[in-house]
């Protein structure tokens, strides 16, 4: 089976490591991006990659995981990669925008690996997680 990707846009350190750490306990490998930009330059130039799923903040420098979110459906690549924003924003109009336009869900800073588990499982359900 081909390497399969997670990418994760978040600008925290802490929170990148963390979230690192939980998802690569999945067998899945992580590309880290500081914010939406960097995540889109990435999602940009490595087609060739198996990424399947993102994981995004929502606030971020540069370019916030909405604007990321909105331009990555617009990726015919990508389009149909689960997007999840991990948040401590709990806007609702926010998350429900996201919603609607086609994201996969939300997980809610801290991220226990409970709520990842639970996410996975959602994303991937043939995987037995």
């Amino acid at each position: 089976m081909a390497t399969e990707y997670i990418l994760v846009a978040e600008d925290s350190k802490p929170n990148q490591l963390v979230l690192t750490q939980m998802i690569k306990q999945f067998n899945f490998q992580v590309i880290v991006c500081d914010d939406g930009q960097e995540a889109l330059n990435e999602l940009e130039k490595i087609e060739d990659r198996n990424i399947v799923a993102i994981f995004s903040d929502i606030m971020m420098p540069n370019m916030d995981g909405i604007s990321l979110f909105k331009k990555t459906i617009g990726l015919e690549i990508y389009e149909d990669v689960p997007f999840v924003f991990v948040t401590t924003v709990e806007d609702v109009e926010s998350i429900m925008e996201c919603m609607e336009l086609g994201a996969r869900g939300y997980i809610l800073k801290p991220i226990s690996m409970d709520s990842l588990t639970e996410k996975m499982q959602h994303l991937f359900p043939d995987r037995g997680f």
